[in-house]
């Protein structure tokens, strides 16, 4: 079977690497590298050429299982990081810190209003788990929200800023949020029976280590880097034209591994591209800057370090400590301080983790059922993330038929990571010819 594949993001590559094994695949990608958001952006600074991370820098083993499955089969190494968190004022007031996994620099909080934040936040997120454990993806944050017995200032000194910054939106917009994804990750971190306390780590070398591990078991053939698929042509159930740079092909099926607004420009299938286009989403702005935005007692600064300013927060964190003032990536969407003379800006968008992504999944799941083309990618599962990116590139290669002897070795429950129904596209247990 021929099957091309639209994108060398995470879920594109491991579909290309899983499905080569059986198939003739191609992969098109209109980048000169491959990794999509895991792919590092490499910087010029004096003489020497410094590549930073832009994408996900520490994962949960239990929750990213998939993931953890295929650095295993790769063998790659991940090391022990730091979750440790900070909200500050403009000014550099602390107006939390959680403990991490540092209990010996906690005393800017170790006060009763300090203690007492703790607490409801641990309230918050053990509340916010239950709508994990119950699939739920419905309730907006505005209405969980006014159940919830939090404090006025712990919610708009603490709470709203870690929202926002997160997502990179401002406070206003945090209400039409699906209340399980606005403190999704720090949620996911607390100790469960089911997931004992967890360790989070980091891949060693940077994320993209994994990335360029994986590269290797892919035939050279089969990446074509640098060259963009212009359009997708379904010409019957089982044939499908992809138009690109130099011409046009035909392939049996197509796996697009691009963003739902950027499949839509490619799908021919008006109705489908009409779908695609429904998904929400919002642009923010992410700045690689030479020293930090705030000068901050060492025993306030971490490794995430959230910015509350009046409308919006900003997330800062430490990308590089070789140069003497340090190296940051603040996500800046009209954030409270803006850094001056940045080495590295872009504007990116993203998608908006609201109600309506789950009705649109459905809809692109039974508009595409039974047909040649074939999603990957983050947005196909209920959230934004490397593992929801991996599952969905491992998921299609089981349906187009792969018989890479990673598929047998992996765990087929359902990720503990994803809540709602299971996501099928296209036609499943598609019948194999090597």
């Amino acid at each position: 079977m021929r099957v091309a594949v639209i994108g060398a993001g995470v879920g594109g590559l491991v579909a290309t690497w899983l499905l080569s094994h059986n198939h003739e695949v191609v992969c098109f990608e209109g980048e000169n590298c491959a990794g999509g958001n895991a792919r590092p952006e490499v910087i010029r600074i004096g003489s020497s050429a410094v590549p930073f991370q832009l994408g996900p820098t520490y994962f949960l083993p239990k929750n990213y299982s998939t993931l953890f499955a295929i650095f295993r089969e790769l063998d790659i190494a991940t090391e022990r990081t730091s979750m440790r968190l900070s909200v500050v004022t403009e000014d550099g007031q602390p107006s939390f810190i959680s403990p991490g996994l540092h209990p010996l620099r906690v005393s800017p909080i170790m006060n009763r209003k300090g203690l007492e934040n703790i607490n409801e936040l641990n309230t918050l997120l053990r509340r916010t788990a239950a709508l994990l454990s119950v699939r739920d993806t419905a309730t907006t944050w505005s209405s969980f929200i006014r159940e919830q017995s939090v404090s006025e200032e712990f919610l708009r000194s603490v709470i709203l800023p870690i929202g926002s910054a997160f997502f990179g939106v401002p406070y206003e917009k945090l209400g039409g949020i699906s209340a399980s994804s606005v403190l999704l990750y720090m949620a996911l971190a607390l100790p469960s029976l089911k997931n004992g306390f967890q360790i989070v780590r980091g891949v060693t070398g940077g994320t993209d280590a994994w990335i360029r591990k994986l590269c290797k078991f892919i035939p050279n053939e089969t990446l074509r880097l640098g060259q963009i698929a212009r359009g997708v042509n379904i010409a019957s159930s089982s044939r499908v034209i992809v138009v690109h740079d130099e011409g046009e092909e035909a392939f049996d099926h197509v796996v697009v591994a691009a963003q739902p607004w950027s499949a839509a420009e490619l799908i021919s299938d008006k109705n489908l591209a009409t779908i695609l286009r429904g998904f929400p989403s919002f642009e923010s702005e992410i700045a690689i800057h030479m020293g930090p935005l705030l000068e901050l007692d060492p025993n306030v600064w971490s490794p995430s370090t959230v910015i509350a300013g009046e409308d919006i927060a900003q997330l800062t964190t430490l990308a590089n400590n070789e140069f003497k003032d340090g190296i940051y990536r603040s996500w800046v969407t009209d954030g409270p301080i803006r850094p001056t003379n940045p080495l590295y800006k872009r504007t990116y968008r993203h998608l908006l983790q609201v109600p309506q992504v789950t009705i649109q999944q459905r809809k692109v799941r039974e508009e595409s059922r039974g047909g040649p083309v074939h999603f990957a990618g983050a947005w196909t599962r209920d959230v934004d993330s490397h593992e929801a990116a991996v599952r969905s590139g491992v998921e299609v290669a089981r349906q187009l038929g792969s018989t890479h002897p990673f598929l047998s070795r992996t765990i087929k429950t359902p990720n503990p990571y994803n809540f709602g129904d299971p996501i099928e596209y296209g036609t499943k247990n598609i019948e194999c010819h090597r």
